[in-house]
């Protein structure tokens, strides 16, 4: 085997390394700050409410991603249906057992985002 047969070899199996472990930890992360089946339902309608109370229609084909807890909070990406509409970030708070809405916007100040767990920023 040549010189640069080799290189390209070991070069493959330390990029093949790295993804893989690139990949368990993101798995590992994910997994950390994932949500039980009950608080993303909660936490979805939460969401849809406060987007319904706020801009009438504009929940309408909403969806979410990213969703993540830790502890009594939790944060969420809201992807709108409609093209004028840019994704928001969702920040949640759990008391009494109900989750609310901190804030949902495209940025917040530094006021807002420090009472958020910086492990679920978004």
């Amino acid at each position: 085997m040549n010189k640069n047969a080799l290189l390209s070899a070991r070069s493959g199996k330390i990029i093949a390394i790295l993804l893989f472990s690139f990949a368990l930890l993101g798995k590992s992360w994910a997994s950390q700050y994932s949500c039980d089946e009950s608080d993303s339902q909660q936490i979805q309608a939460a969401v849809i409410a406060y987007i319904e109370a706020d801009s009438k229609g504009a929940s309408q084909g909403a969806s979410m991603s990213s969703l993540r807890c830790l502890s009594s909070y939790a944060s969420v990406i809201v992807h709108y249906a409609q093209p004028n509409f840019d994704d928001q970030v969702g920040y949640l708070q759990k008391s009494n057992g109900e989750w609310s809405v901190i804030g949902l916007a495209t940025g917040f100040d530094g006021e807002t985002l420090d009472k958020i767990p910086e492990q679920i920023l978004q």
